[in-house]
């Protein structure tokens, strides 16, 4: 990807992050880590910035979001969906980070609750 910025080959950045999550993107730690990354070259072009937010929320919606309710996994997905909520909003999408917020307070009420 250093090597691609320059050129500002953004459907080659995506193609590689898209392999990446693919491939090292099932822990939220390596996810967030391949999130900030991937958004550190696409950040200054505006088309690139909504394009990666997709490709950054399909990834999530493939590999960090569940249905489990567990204390723990729930803080590591909304850790991850908080980072993907910025990232919708610097794209433009007030709309899309607001659905993730309000997801975000459902499912820390619902595990909160079932950890007591």
């Amino acid at each position: 990807a250093e090597l691609l910025a320059p050129k500002k080959d953004f459907e080659a950045i995506r193609t590689l992050y898209h392999r990446a999550f693919r491939e090292h993107g099932t822990e939220a730690a390596r996810w967030k880590s391949l999130a900030r990354d991937y958004w550190r070259f696409v950040k200054e072009d505006a088309d690139a910035r909504k394009a990666a937010a997709r490709e950054i929320e399909q990834a999530y919606e493939r590999n960090i979001e569940t249905r489990n309710a567990d204390f723990f996994d729930v803080q590591s997905q909304n850790s991850c969906a908080t980072l993907l909520a910025t990232y919708w909003r610097a794209a433009g999408d007030e709309t899309k980070a607001q659905r993730l917020e309000r997801e975000i307070e459902r499912r820390s009420k619902r595990s909160t609750r079932d950890a007591l």
